[in-house]
């Protein structure tokens, strides 16, 4: 859950990069972010590599100011606990008048319907 500032597409090349110089390699990752009344929720997808690395990531980002706050609800590695707690998460989802209120890397069709 981020609050404060957040920049989607910043974010994705960020992560991207800082992943690349990190691992001296791609590391394949899908992000999902969409608002709620207490926040941004990001989610984040990938390799086993990709939960220890995204919370250094955010870490840093707090720390130089890009974002305002994290805090972390979900940390795992099984599917069907993600899209539970994606599904409860998504319930309180909502959309801003006049402005872009969800987007990722990948969004499956039908979902957060505005």
């Amino acid at each position: 859950m981020l609050r404060g500032r957040f920049a989607p597409k910043a974010f994705n090349n960020g992560f991207s990069k800082w992943l690349r110089a990190k691992f001296l390699c791609e590391v394949k990752f899908h992000s999902l972010w969409f608002c709620t009344h207490l926040g941004i929720v990001l989610t984040v997808r990938g390799d086993k590599r990709i939960p220890a690395a995204l919370e250094e990531y955010l870490t840093l980002q707090v720390r130089t100011e890009r974002i305002g706050n994290a805090t972390e609800v979900f940390k795992g590695m099984g599917t069907v606990t993600y899209m539970s707690t994606l599904t409860l998460l998504q319930s309180d989802y909502f959309p801003q008048p006049k402005q872009r209120s969800f987007g990722g890397s990948r969004l499956p069709s039908g979902s957060l319907n505005e």
